[in-house]
Order: structure tokens, then sequence, then C-alpha cells
């Protein structure tokens, strides 16, 4: 048992991703889903700032996920890792994603 008081405990993000759902929704607005992918991690980066910015104790981020994978909801139809993968052939291609959160880990700053 805790309270939130002065020694709160500290947040701590664990999963962060675009499904399905919404990529559908967003397919509506923006022409592709390199760009969503883009725009939900910039978005998600930027309210994440926000919230340490008005005090809230984030002690790390962890992006999920690191490769487009079989997940168990959706199988291999949704993607949303920072490297593409055709699983075919098994390569994987770095998205623009990958490219904007590479320059926000080695700045530990929102580019």
């Amino acid at each position: 048992m805790f309270s939130l008081g002065d020694e709160a405990p500290f947040s701590q993000l664990v999963k962060n991703r675009v499904g399905r759902d919404g990529v559908e929704k967003l397919e509506m607005v923006l022409p592709n889903r390199e760009t969503i992918s883009f725009m939900f991690l910039r978005s998600y980066l930027t309210q994440l700032q926000r919230a340490t910015s008005e005090g809230v104790p984030v002690r790390g981020y962890f992006h999920w996920s690191l490769m487009d994978n079989f997940e168990w909801a959706d199988g291999l139809g949704t993607r949303f890792g920072l490297l593409y993968v055709d699983y075919a052939s098994q390569q994987r291609t770095q998205k623009l994603s990958a490219s904007f959160y590479r320059e926000v880990a080695a700045r530990n700053q929102l580019v």
C-alpha cells in the first residue's frame, strides 16, 4: 500500500504501439502507414515530454517493438516495429520512425 504524497512511485512506460484499430482510423487522414507510425511515435513522445515537464516521474521509455513480429491477436497482419521485416526473406528495413527515434535517443530530446 502506498500514498501519492511526496514519495510517489515512479512511472515506467513499458509498451507503446499503434495497432490495427488505430491504423484504420488514421489511414483516413494520413497517406501511408509509415507516416502513421512516425506521427504516432512523435505525438506519444511529445506527450511524455509534457508529462515529465509537469512533474510526472518517468524513469524510462521502452518502445514496442523493434521489429514487426507475430502478435497473438493479429498474427503477422499488424506491423508496428521500428524495422520492417520481409517475412519471406527475413530482410529488415529501417522505417522513418526508426530514424526519428534514433535521433531522439542520441540527443535525449525531441527533434
